[in-house]
């Protein structure tokens, strides 16, 4: 069987996901992430002005519950 030669494969968009793993709703401003059992560096985060804020490591998404903080 001959190989072909010049041919890439390509990775194509619809093979990531654009939802995080996991959503956390949070009652402060301020969380930490340490990638729970997986684990990662805990890093801090600010929920800033959009009231959400994805973590670094590992995409988890946590988000300002109604009626906490400033939001």
């Amino acid at each position: 069987m001959a190989a072909r030669r010049g041919r890439r494969a390509r990775a194509t968009v619809s093979t990531m996901t654009t939802e995080p793993p996991q959503i956390v709703e949070v009652e402060t401003e301020v969380v930490s992430c340490d990638g729970g059992p997986l684990g990662h560096p805990k890093v801090w985060l600010n929920l800033g002005e959009e009231g959400h804020v994805d973590c670094p490591y590992c995409d988890c998404r946590f988000v300002l519950k109604p009626g906490s903080g400033h939001h």
